[in-house]
C-alpha cells in the first residue's frame, strides 16, 4: 500500500498517465512481478492436471512446470513456428502456445480456437491485445519491452483470488539508472543479479515498476518498434532463411536466421543478442528444428533506443560477418 507523507525532499519524477492495459477489467488482469509467475497463476487457475509445453521455449518456465503438481507433455514445433503432431485425445490439458519473437500472433490465435483450455505466451510481443475467450489466458513480458526491474501480466477471465505479497524492487533496479550514465554494459552483472532475484518468488508487480509503466510512451515505442523491424527485415530479405508473416506487428525482436550462427562474433562487437535458448543448443539433437531455431536464429535489437543510424551498423556489421563466414 502507498504510504501517505508530506514534505521532505522531491522523489524521482515519473509520469502520472496510464498502464497499457486500463480498458481491461479489473478482476480480468493480474500484476505480477515475472512471466514465470503469470503461467504459474494461469495454470492454477484453469485447474488441469496436463500441461502441453513446446520443446522450443524458456528452460526456467519449464523446471517452474516440473515443480507443480501437474503431467508436462512436450510438443515440436514446424518450421512455421507452430506446433505439429498435437495429441487432442489427451483429457483436462492446457496448451501453452507461443507467439515467437511476436512475429506470428494472428497464427497462434487462430490455431488456439481448436482448444477448451490455452495459455497464450505474449513475452515476446507486449502489444498484441488479449483473446477475451473462456479457457484462454494470455501472459505478457514487461521487461523485454520496457527499461522495468520486474514486471508481467495475467490477462483472461476466470483468474483466481491468489493472496500474494508486492514485489519490492527499489534495491535492485540500480542497474537501470547505472545504465543511463554508463551505458547497459556496465550495469550487465547488476541487471543478471535482478533477474535470478525476482524468479525466486511468485509476487505482485512492484510499485516502483507500476509507476514506471504509467508514465510510458506506449505508442512512439510502438511506432519505433514497427519502424526498425520493417527496416532490418527489407535489407536482410537477401539472406533470412526464416519465413516471417506479413501483417501488423510490434516484435520483441527481429529473429535472423542464417545458415550458422553468428552470436559470439557479434558480441565481440559489442552487439549483446540472446540466444533463444541456450539450452536447447547443449541438449537437443542437432536434426531438430529447436536446434536450429536456438543455433541460427539472431534476436537482432529493434527496440526503442535505435534509430536509422544505429540500424545502419547492425545491418553493416551482419552483413561483413556474413560475408566472412561463407
Amino acid at each position: 500500500m502507498d504510504v501517505y507523507e508530506m514534505g521532505g525532499y522531491l522523489p524521482l519524477e515519473l509520469g502520472a498517465g496510464t498502464g497499457f492495459f486500463k480498458n481491461i477489467e479489473d478482476t480480468h488482469i493480474l500484476e505480477l512481478n515475472t512471466g514465470r509467475a503469470a503461467i504459474w497463476c494461469a495454470v492454477m487457475s484453469l485447474d488441469v492436471d496436463k500441461v502441453m509445453v513446446p520443446y522450443f521455449y524458456c528452460p526456467d518456465i519449464i523446471k517452474m512446470l516440473q515443480n507443480m503438481d501437474v503431467e508436462i507433455i512436450f510438443y515440436h514445433i514446424g518450421e512455421d513456428l507452430m506446433p505439429v503432431n498435437i495429441n487432442m485425445d489427451e483429457s483436462n490439458f492446457v496448451i501453452i502456445l507461443v507467439n515467437y519473437y511476436g512475429i506470428i500472433g494472428n497464427e497462434v490465435v487462430n490455431y488456439s480456437k481448436k482448444f477448451k483450455k490455452v495459455i497464450i505466451d505474449q513475452a515476446h510481443a507486449f502489444y498484441y491485445p488479449p483473446v477475451m475467450n473462456d479457457g484462454v489466458m494470455n501472459v505478457y513480458s514487461c521487461r523485454k519491452f520496457f527499461g522495468v526491474p520486474d514486471g508481467a501480466y495475467l490477462i483472461g477471465k476466470g483468474i483466481k483470488d491468489f493472496s500474494l505479497e508486492r514485489d519490492v524492487s527499489y534495491n535492485r533496479a540500480v542497474f537501470l539508472l547505472k545504465s543511463i550514465e554508463l551505458g547497459t554494459n556496465s550495469a550487465y552483472l547488476e541487471s543478471k543479479l535482478n533477474e535470478t532475484e525476482i524468479g525466486k518468488n511468485i509476487l505482485k508487480m512492484s510499485l516502483l515498476t507500476k509507476h514506471i509503466l504509467n508514465g510510458i510512451n506506449y505508442e512512439l515505442i510502438s511506432e519505433k518498434r514497427k519502424r526498425n523491424f520493417e527496416y532490418l527485415h527489407n535489407r536482410f530479405d537477401n539472406i533470412q532463411l526464416l519465413k516471417i508473416p506479413n501483417g501488423d506487428k510490434v516484435p520483441y525482436v527481429y529473429p535472423l536466421m542464417l545458415n550458422q550462427g553468428i552470436h559470439e562474433t557479434l558480441v565481440q562487437h559489442n552487439v549483446y543478442v540472446p540466444i533463444l535458448w541456450k539450452d536447447l543448443i547443449n541438449n537437443n539433437d542437432k536434426n531438430t528444428v529447436e536446434y536450429m531455431y536456438a543455433s541460427r536464429i539472431m534476436a537482432l535489437p529493434i527496440d526503442q533506443r535505435y534509430d536509422i543510424p544505429d540500424l545502419e551498423y547492425l545491418i553493416s556489421l551482419v552483413l561483413d560477418i556474413s560475408k566472412n563466414n561463407n
